[in-house]
């Protein structure tokens, strides 16, 4: 669901003659940005039976939580990932909540 609302997103932006990336960040940013944040403690995932909190501040469409998520977990599956997150705008919201239930994710978005 977020991916199709990216999409949307940016098709509307350019047809407003917006920069597509002023309302939200593109996947491959976010990919970067969850490598750039696991660079000094990534070792730290190696562990069994570990409990790892992710929260985003400005979460919208939860694309940064479940990339924290997918990292993780491609280098340790037997992690434990809980997601926290805030959205001010209540469609983005309801699309990011509805996108965590689809997946099974427990997350805690309000």
């Amino acid at each position: 669901m977020g991916l199709i609302f990216e999409e949307l997103i940016r098709k509307f932006s350019e047809q407003s003659n917006e920069e597509a990336g002023e309302h939200f960040t593109p996947r491959d940013v976010v990919k970067l940005m969850t490598e750039l944040m696991f660079v000094e403690n990534g070792y730290h995932l190696e562990k069994e039976g570990l409990i790892r909190k992710i929260y985003d501040p400005a979460c919208g469409t939860g694309g940064m939580l479940t990339s924290c998520e997918d990292y993780i977990h491609e280098r340790n599956k037997t992690i434990d990932v809980v997601l926290y997150g805030q959205e001010i705008n209540e469609e983005i919201y309801a699309i990011c909540k509805a996108d965590m239930l689809m997946k099974g994710d427990e997350a805690h978005i309000s």
